[in-house]
Order: C-alpha cells, then sequence, then structure tokens
C-alpha cells in the first residue's frame, strides 16, 4: 500500500499571514495536532502544531510565519506504507505533509501508516 492510499487530502493549509488565533481555532475544530504552512503557490514553507506553542494573549495576533517549524520531514505519494512508517518513526514524529512536486497534496499520520501495515496480507 502506497501513501497515496492513505493520506488524507486535500490538507487544509494554512498561509504564513494566518494569526496564531486562526491556526488554533482551526487545528482545534479539525481535530488534528500539525497543520501545514504554505505560500501562495501551495509550497510547503513550515509546520504549525498550535497545541505545543504557549498561547499568552499577546501572541493570538502574531503571523504564523513567527511561530511555524521549517525543514520538518515530508513524505511522497509514491512512498510504500513501510517506508513512510519507518521515516516518522525516525524523525519521532507523529504526522507528516504529503508533498508532489513541491505542493502540498496531503497528511499522513503515524497511525495511518501503521494501521494499513497491520491489515497488510
Amino acid at each position: 500500500m502506497r501513501v497515496r492510499d492513505l493520506m488524507t487530502t486535500p490538507a487544509f493549509c494554512l498561509h504564513p499571514a494566518d494569526t496564531f488565533a486562526h491556526a488554533r481555532a482551526e487545528a482545534l475544530g479539525r481535530h488534528v495536532h500539525q497543520l501545514p504552512v504554505v505560500d501562495g503557490e501551495g509550497r510547503l514553507v513550515g509546520m504549525l502544531a498550535p497545541s505545543e506553542v504557549p498561547a499568552p494573549r499577546e501572541r493570538s495576533q502574531s503571523p504564523v510565519s513567527r511561530l511555524m517549524e521549517t525543514g520538518r520531514l515530508a513524505l511522497r505519494p509514491e512512498m510504500t506504507a513501510s517506508e513512510g512508517r519507518s521515516l516518522l518513526e525516525a524523525a519521532h514524529v507523529q504526522s507528516a505533509p504529503v508533498l508532489s512536486r513541491r505542493r502540498v497534496v496531503g497528511m499522513i499520520t503515524l497511525r495511518d501508516l501503521a494501521r494499513a501495515e497491520a491489515s497488510a496480507p
């Protein structure tokens, strides 16, 4: 089974100018822990985990570009579930964006990948 078969698509993405308050509300409303941040072309520029950022009142209007992490792991749609799981485990992360031609096309979680491997014959 391939990452493309398991990923959640379309992925909800933030933009660098979005506020932290908006990001937190979207993460809570969508029940997700990580959100990709993309530029105007849909290319990944960072990741934001709103639950991991302390939220003092003065940060609520900060742009996510000031709080996001860059250089995070991303998977490709053609990877196998086993390859994806190994990469996520090695990086100690629970989820990652899936990129095709540098653009975010979905999100995948370690749980999705482990479930697929467990159900494989």
